[in-house]
């Protein structure tokens, strides 16, 4: 079935909040290093506000806006940590070329993190595989709250095994330093802000294995 078909049998409310794109490549990014096949499904990270009938796989068409869209990553690796673990988060390449993109009123965020879905139209999208092409951890991160804002700065180190579109414009290969800054009113949730990419530095192998190792050594 034609992704404009299986569009067109959606409820009224999908099909007047969402529209169908292509974009030449979209990313999904994921903890979980091993995964063999992606299936859409509903998940069980979506906000309360966000749809909850259409099973899909959630991706971008840069990795900034995949960061973005999972709200979750930093402090999934700063839980990681204190849990005495240590990962890279994966970044998969999808596919296919034709996207759902919902709006706000589908996903409460979608204007921040430009999400897109892949949902289930025919066999390929049913059940598919990705490649991994690169990964990513948390170096560091600092919070800084007061005069009413609540101020983050995070650090990524990055490693990719092809060209990978880091943002609008911004194509990387190899290994970079991500600096990435947000700031909210306090009464605000701080992801409701977007984050916003505050220097890219590439580096070299040796660099990157430095930060990793460091990161075991503390882990000890």
């Amino acid at each position: 079935m034609r992704l404009s078909e299986w569009l067109s049998q959606q409820t009224p409310r999908v099909r007047s909040k969402c529209k169908i794109v292509n974009v030449d490549c979209a990313y999904h990014i994921s903890s979980n290093q091993k995964i063999k096949r992606f299936m859409p499904m509903i998940g069980n990270r979506m906000a309360d506000t966000e749809d909850r009938t259409i099973a899909r796989v959630c991706c971008a068409a840069t990795l900034i806006d995949t960061i973005r869209g999972h709200a979750e990553v930093a402090w999934e690796q700063l839980d990681a940590w204190f849990d005495g673990q240590f990962d890279e988060f994966a970044i998969y390449q999808m596919p296919f070329t034709e996207y759902i993109k919902p709006n706000s009123k589908l996903v409460y965020d979608a204007d921040v993190s430009n999400e897109l879905w892949i949902v289930p139209n025919d066999a390929t999208t049913v059940s598919f595989k990705a490649p991994v092409v690169g990964y990513f951890m948390l170096e560091e991160y600092a919070r800084t709250v007061g005069a009413g804002y609540d101020a983050m700065e995070i650090k990524y180190i990055v490693r990719t095994q092809t060209p990978i579109v880091l943002d609008v414009g911004e194509v990387i290969d190899g290994y970079y330093r991500i600096t990435v800054v947000s700031k909210n009113k306090l009464n605000q949730s701080q992801w409701e802000s977007p984050q916003k990419i505050s220097a890219i530095d590439r580096i070299n192998a040796s660099s990157y294995n430095a930060v990793m190792n460091k990161i075991k050594r503390t882990l000890k």
